[in-house]
């Protein structure tokens, strides 16, 4: 039955007249300035659709580099060209560092739809702008393509239409904007409004009102909606009162969902979307961004936290310490430590049954997705040629592109037949040593936006992404001690530089963010939690390894460390050669000069 309504809706929509689809095209072709006039098909309607885009300055330039988005909504009785003071204010904001870069679609409304499917089916502004538009944008520019780097803004009926699409469907928006939202209801009490109810796309129908209201909406999909969504909620406090009462209304009743939202009453402006962005000044841009942060800015440099090994002790990062092991240091706690180095003097050579033996092996191998592949691939190589380093030592490349933490986890056989553990497995038999002689683990994951997609599940905000690769990496080093029993160590580092990112794969700031992943990790093993005690063999013991991050070009001031574009291939996310090279010599002087490493690192 269900596929059977969307084919009865599809074929309404597709047998739209020509009158019916006229004013799907805006008549007038300026292009305000900054902006494109552009139009597409839609599958929906069966004809074109006519909006205008506008591209941050960098954009002709930076050809790797992707695009947050915020689609902007008019009024009623506007049309697309209503926004181009948005543009203007946004492009200053951008050129002097006030906004993140980002891409702008100023929406046509279709006159006075509410940005809602008519009841008749006649005007589908909504499934056009939600399964059409918005894939044109993703598929046509270069845009990060999720929810969580794109938002919805818009004015009067504009503002009821950002409400309407950002609750009714939370997945496709990371932030949505109402400024004096239309107080669409029935019986309003408004003339001009109740004109709209009764004649406009809902068809004075209450029912279909209450399936798009946005009163309905939010609490019907509050739990998606918490879990991330920025909402605010501007309003003049001498608009009509119906505007300014139900705008405060919609804020009581996020509060009482417990959803977090801003309200901002600017006094004494009336119903005039120019004078709200006169009074906001700078606010209106700083807020995109704090919900783009991670975004690449006209610099180059995302806007996330500072490097982790730079951070003090007051410093904070949404709530969290700076420092590797928090608290502002970078160094374990002293029992940790001498637990650690313990473990390490007990590190020696093993026979393939894994008994000490003068002729035996120390196995180092590593542990993670594509970037720990490429990155291992170059610090074996590095490492096998240097003269000091320990003859017993064997160094494998366990990482696997494509093999996310997830997959790790669930442990599923691909279409070869083989499991990542099972081609594991066969690069240790390779290498001419046993899992009883593995000892030693560096590992570097990651969870990919775009596998997560896959499964259907949001990637969600911070704190809920590094958790969950946290949970991962938990089961992962238990996984590991179980294959290989005389495992006594494993480094964890997090992701590198992502800000020059142009996949969802695992941009800023996720790849930032993980850090607190391999934080939250150590520091459970370091307050006892029963499935991380190493004393009870039941985990290896576990250290920060190579702290990987660094600010781009910015760098970091623990060592100087800085990425820039040409330390990424063409995605801006895998390492090029520059960057093998660069991250496999952190990752080499690490085990040189770590205290619990470089007494089985190095010969002696």
């Amino acid at each position: 039955m269900i596929y059977s309504k969307v084919l009865f809706t599809l074929v309404i929509f597709s047998n739209l007249s020509i009158a019916e689809r006229g004013n799907w095209l805006d008549p007038v072709k300026d292009e305000p300035k900054g902006t494109y006039y552009k139009s597409f098909f839609s599958p929906t309607i069966q004809g074109d659709v006519s909006y205008l885009v506008y591209l941050p300055p960098d954009y002709e330039t930076t050809k790797s580099r992707g695009y947050p988005v915020v689609y902007w909504l008019h009024g009623g009785g506007g049309n697309q060209r209503t926004g181009d003071n948005f543009v203007e204010r946004l492009n200053d904001a951008i050129c002097c560092g006030a906004a993140p870069a980002m891409i702008a679609v100023l929406v046509n409304g279709v006159g006075s739809s509410l940005f809602c499917d008519s009841i008749d089916g006649k005007k589908p502004v909504e499934t056009v702008i939600v399964k059409d538009l918005i894939p044109h944008i993703d598929a046509t520019y270069r845009t990060y393509g999720t929810g969580r780097m794109r938002a919805v803004e818009g004015f009067s009926m504009g503002g009821f239409g950002a409400l309407h699409l950002a609750f009714k469907y939370p997945h496709l928006f990371g932030a949505v904007t109402a400024l004096a939202h239309a107080p669409i209801r029935p019986d309003s009490g408004w003339p001009k409004v109740d004109r709209v109810w009764k004649t406009g796309p809902l068809a004075g129908n209450v029912e279909y009102f209450r399936k798009n209201d946005p009163f309905q909406l939010v609490e019907k999909n509050s739990d998606t909606i918490r879990q991330g969504m920025r909402i605010r909620l501007i309003v003049g406090d001498a608009d009509n009162p119906n505007t300014v009462a139900r705008t405060r209304e919609l804020y009581d009743k996020m509060a009482g969902l417990n959803l977090t939202s801003e309200l901002i009453v600017i006094p004494g402006i009336r119903h005039s979307y120019k004078n709200l962005y006169e009074e906001l000044g700078d606010k209106e841009f700083s807020f995109y961004k704090e919900v783009f942060a991670g975004a690449p800015s006209i610099a180059g440099t995302p806007i996330v936290g500072k490097p982790l090994t730079d951070m003090t002790a007051e410093d904070r990062y949404k709530s969290e310490e700076g420092g590797l092991y928090g608290g502002g240091k970078n160094s374990p706690p002293e029992a940790h430590l001498k637990a650690a180095l313990a473990e390490a003097a007990k590190i020696l050579p093993l026979d393939a049954k894994g008994q000490p033996s003068p002729n035996g092996k120390i196995v180092l191998m590593t542990h993670g997705m594509s970037n720990t592949n490429l990155e291992s691939l170059r610090f074996i190589e590095l490492a096998n040629a240097i003269p000091l380093k320990n003859p017993a030592l064997v160094l494998i490349n366990g990482a696997q592109g494509g093999m996310d933490s997830r997959k790790w986890v669930e442990d599923k056989h691909t279409r070869s037949g083989a499991s990542p553990w099972d081609r594991l497995e066969q690069r240790i038999k390779s290498a001419g040593v046993t899992p009883r002689q593995v000892q030693v683990i560096w590992m570097k994951h990651a969870i990919s936006m775009k596998h997560n997609a896959a499964r259907g599940k949001r990637f969600g905000e911070f704190p809920n992404h590094a958790q969950q690769l946290k949970d991962d990496m938990a089961q992962l080093v238990s996984m590991l001690k179980k294959r290989y029993p005389n495992l006594k160590l494993v480094y964890v580092s997090s992701r590198s530089y992502a800000g020059y990112a142009a996949t969802t794969l695992n941009p800023e700031p996720y790849a930032y963010e993980s850090a607190f992943a391999v934080r939250w990790l150590i520091q459970d093993q370091i307050k006892g939690m029963e499935s991380l005690r190493y004393t009870a063999g039941k985990v290896p013991l576990l250290l920060w390894g190579p702290y990987l991050w660094a600010n781009g070009e910015k760098g970091r001031n623990y060592d100087n460390l800085v990425y820039r574009r040409e330390d990424f291939r063409d995605d801006g996310t895998h390492p090029s050669d520059a960057g093998q090279q660069k991250i496999a010599g952190q990752i080499l002087k690490f085990f040189k000069t770590d205290p619990t490493a470089k007494t089985w690192f190095l010969k002696h």
